[in-house]
């Protein structure tokens, strides 16, 4: 069972306009999106003294279903 609370939309990643910044769905992932406008899902966690981050994959290409599935495994 998920823990996490996931709070985005397909419709608020579509409108997310191209500039360097996070969307937070919850639990550590995010989509960082680029000036370029390319919306990449990743997640950061603590591991130790030390932040990993780790990239799921690209939006639309994973969608958002998906890519909490992925979370949830990882």
């Amino acid at each position: 069972m998920r823990t996490s609370r996931y709070t985005l939309s397909p419709t608020r990643i579509n409108n997310a306009k191209p500039k360097p910044y996070k969307l937070s769905d919850g639990g550590g992932l995010y989509v960082h999106v680029s000036p370029a406008g390319l919306k990449t899902w990743r997640y950061q966690y603590r591991f130790g003294c030390t932040r990993v981050e780790v990239t799921i994959g690209k939006y639309p290409e994973v969608g958002v279903a998906d890519a909490r599935d992925r979370h949830f495994e990882c």
